[in-house]
């Protein structure tokens, strides 16, 4: 796929992750790399690549600090779905709790833990 980011995540539930990331998500390519194994994580790495997946980071610093300069980090996933109506219905039947920020955009944590915003757009009159 032409102009996309592929978004790895690691996961104990690989069967699981796979069907909610293609069948709830609508996520057109899921992928399983392979396991891994230290001493520090285990689980199965998934490659998902879809033109709906953005990847966001953001990073607050202290200007003039030289120690401990970051004071806050940020990281998500925004989906654009092809269709809000089937998105949240699927999100509903696996009981993923949705939120609305201050923006009207919806947030929610998938199986994971990983969190995702949905950036709704409103039609321009």
């Amino acid at each position: 796929m032409i102009g996309v980011t592929p978004v790895g995540v690691l996961t104990e539930i690989p069967a699981e992750s796979r069907r909610f990331y293609r069948e709830v998500l609508g996520i057109e390519k899921v992928q399983s790399i392979r396991d891994v194994t230290t001493d520090d994580v285990a689980g199965t790495l998934l490659r998902l690549e879809s033109p709906q997946i953005e990847v966001f980071s953001t990073e607050t610093r202290y200007v003039d600090r030289s120690s401990q300069p970051v004071i806050r980090r940020d990281y998500y996933l925004q989906l654009r779905p092809k269709s809000m109506r089937e998105l949240l219905n699927g999100l509903q039947t696996e009981n993923v709790e949705v939120k609305a920020d201050f923006r009207g955009n919806l947030r929610f944590q998938d199986i994971n833990g990983l969190h995702w915003e949905i950036k709704v757009e409103f039609e321009k009159k």
